[in-house]
Order: structure tokens, then sequence, then C-alpha cells
């Protein structure tokens, strides 16, 4: 059964993996990212631009994706950046800027994104 699927962070690493391999299956791929024109052009699903640390980006996200779709089946969360270094020499801010990024920006755009799950699947 071909699905609508969402990849966030889908333009390198893991989440670009999963995508293609998805796609390749047959099933309809859409994938975000902070810059989508820098990656689209080699891409052969869907990328759109989406910063999951801006709630003003996550917002208009959503209202974009589901303007142009009935229906989403799969959500991947996979966005974030890893902060590198020791942690003796890691500003205790950046860690702090990974965290909302890769935690709480995960946690907010899913939240945006239930309202729509649960109104597919009740």
């Amino acid at each position: 059964m071909k699905q609508t699927i969402l990849i966030t962070g889908a333009s390198s690493g893991i989440g670009l993996l999963i995508a293609n391999k998805l796609h390749e299956s047959g099933h309809r791929v859409i994938g975000t990212s902070r810059n989508p024109e820098k990656h689209s052009s080699k891409l052969p699903f869907q990328l759109l631009e989406l910063d999951i640390s801006s709630d003003s980006s996550i917002e208009s996200f959503t209202k974009r994706l589901f303007s142009h779709i009935d229906k989403l089946d799969v959500l991947i969360n996979n966005a974030g950046y890893l902060v590198t270094g020791l942690a003796e020499e890691t500003p205790i801010e950046l860690g702090r800027e990974q965290f909302e990024t890769n935690f709480w920006g995960t946690v907010k755009f899913t939240n945006q994104l239930l309202p729509y799950f649960r109104k597919d699947r009740f």
C-alpha cells in the first residue's frame, strides 16, 4: 500500500537514506530541510523547508503541507544536529541550544501534526 511519509531532516545522513529507500519502494515521500534549495535538485522526492527550532516555521510548514496533501500516513522525526567536541570544552549554551532543537523542536513539531493524525484515525 502506497503511503504518504514525511521525514524531517531528509537532505543528508540517515534521513536521506530512509527517504530514498522509501521512495524506491513506491511511497510518496516528503522530506524537510532547513535549506532545501541546496539539495532538492538532486533528490527524487519532494524536499520542503522546515526549521524545527522555529515555532513560526513549524506553523507555516504545517499549513502549507496540508494544503497540498489530504492525508499523512507516517511521520519520521529525524531532524536535528550534533555539537561536537569534549563536554568540558563545549559551552553550556551550545548544549542547551542543541537540546532545544533536537528534543523540544521535535516535540513541538509532532504536537502540531497530532490533530491531523487523530482526524484520520478516528
